[in-house]
């Protein structure tokens, strides 16, 4: 049975037209038939070009990289790899140190340019916990404050409270799912500048020097000591910083998930650490591509000179 074309018809008052005709519909069928087939190009289009090999490859390249972990990076204190990338930071600190005045020698120590640092970038939210008001109020101490003082974490909130903490002289902090105001928090804090552009300017050069301070841990660590908190978990005190000033209650998922975080980065696992962490992902990449690219290098000129013969 062959298939059937069907015309509205319709009543103009004076008689009887068609409100289409066959050129119309099959118009309107060629433009549908197009638009199919451009989805259907752009559905196979990206469709991973892979086969067996290439799967097998990556999960070598995983495996790999999976030794490396258990070998190299491991946890923090007890890392091969981790060690290096800490020395980088201590070495980028005690450059930034330089480049802001700092002179103590070439082979000056990393704790000599930090205290450098923390004098010439001098904040109010610095409270540590140790016989401060933090201790009492926050339940602050050395292992924790970089992680619950919001202006200390590497975020764009985290700048925010940080200029905001320096023009109005407080403290915010984030613990136990509530957000607290510490005022007044430093008496001898004054932000320069002659007016609001300068202050500005002043306020985020104050936040950038201290993070760089804090990268390595403070001028009185012993060992490692504590750094600062990767953006990953310290949005999780940005969550309830948010919830907090908009009058919304946190969950209790938030305070779980709050909690594991300063858990995780109180064992160490601060952006120093993060970032051996991201060395994996790298060498992962790039083998994964590397195997990939080769193989469809060799394939390219292998047909090319079938075609060329």
């Amino acid at each position: 049975m062959g298939n059937a074309v069907l015309l509205n018809m319709v009543d103009t008052g004076t008689g009887f037209n068609f409100s289409s005709s066959i050129e119309s519909e099959l118009t309107k069928y060629h433009f549908e038939l197009d638009e199919l087939n451009e989805t259907t190009d752009s559905f196979n289009i990206i469709q991973p070009d892979c086969d067996r090999l290439d799967y097998g490859l990556a999960i070598s390249a995983g495996a790999l990289c999976g030794i490396i972990d258990i070998f190299l990076v491991g946890k923090p204190e007890k890392s091969p790899l981790g060690d290096i990338t800490d020395k980088w930071f201590e070495n980028r600190t005690k450059d930034f140190a330089k480049l802001s005045g700092w002179n103590d020698g070439k082979n000056g120590s990393t704790s000599s340019a930090i205290r450098f640092l923390e004098t010439k970038f001098k904040i109010p939210y610095d409270q540590r916990g140790a016989g401060d008001a933090g201790q009492f109020i926050f339940g602050l101490n050395p292992t924790n404050h970089h992680f619950k003082s919001l202006a200390h974490n590497p975020t764009l909130l985290g700048l925010f409270f940080s200029i905001l903490d320096q023009f109005t002289n407080q403290s915010h902090f984030v613990t136990e799912n509530e957000l607290i105001v510490l005022q007044r928090a430093d008496d001898g804090f004054e932000l320069r500048g002659a007016d609001v552009i300068s202050k500005l300017f002043s306020a985020f050069v104050n936040w950038f020097g201290h993070i760089i301070s804090d990268i390595s841990g403070s001028s009185t660590s012993k060992g490692r000591g504590m750094g600062i908190p990767s953006p990953l978990w310290s949005w999780t005190n940005d969550i309830i910083a948010i919830k907090r000033k908009l009058s919304i209650k946190p969950s209790e998922f938030d305070k779980f998930v709050n909690d594991l975080s300063l858990k995780i980065f109180n064992q160490g696992y601060d952006i120093r650490f993060q970032a051996t962490q991201t060395i994996l992902v790298m060498i992962n990449e790039l083998v994964t591509r590397l195997f990939y690219s080769v193989r469809r290098l060799v394939k390219y000129f292998a047909d090319t000179e079938k075609k060329t013969a």
